[in-house]
C-alpha cells in the first residue's frame, strides 16, 4: 500500500514498479492519493487502486530492470572515508555537531519523599 506520498523531481520516475521474474501485477501492491509525476508502469495508481479492481495489464511504460542491472553503475564507495557535503543548518537542530549526551544514568534517582501529596479533592 503507497498512499498518500508526496514525490518530485526524481529524474526519469518518481515511483517505478519493476520485478525481474514476475508480473508486477500479481505482487498485490496498491496506490492512492499519491502527489507524484512519471511512474513505471504508467499511471499507477489507474492500474493498482487501494479502492478499486486492480489492471490485468501492466505493460504499459514498464520498466525494464533486467537492462537496468546490467548497466554499468558507479564503483561504491567506503562510508567512513566518502566525501558528504557540508550540513546545511535545520530548523529542528539548530546545533547539529554538539556532542551526544548519552542515556547512561538512567532513570535518574527519586526522592519519594520529596514529592507533596496533593490535596484531597
Amino acid at each position: 500500500r503507497v498512499i498518500g506520498n508526496e514525490i518530485s523531481d526524481s529524474r526519469q520516475y518518481d515511483i517505478i514498479l519493476a520485478s525481474a521474474d514476475l508480473d508486477v501485477g500479481t505482487l498485490g501492491n496498491c496506490f492512492a492519493a499519491n502527489v507524484m509525476g512519471a511512474t513505471a508502469p504508467t499511471d499507477l495508481e489507474a492500474l493498482g487502486p487501494c479502492d478499486g479492481t486492480q489492471a490485468t495489464d501492466w505493460s504499459a511504460g514498464a520498466y525494464d530492470i533486467i537492462t537496468w542491472l546490467a548497466e554499468e553503475h558507479p564503483p561504491s564507495a567506503d562510508w567512513k572515508t566518502a566525501s558528504l557535503p557540508a550540513l546545511e543548518p535545520q530548523e529542528n537542530m539548530p546545533d547539529v555537531t554538539a556532542p551526544a549526551n548519552p542515556a547512561t544514568n538512567v532513570p535518574a534517582p527519586v526522592d519519594v519523599d520529596a514529592i507533596a501529596l496533593p490535596a484531597k479533592p
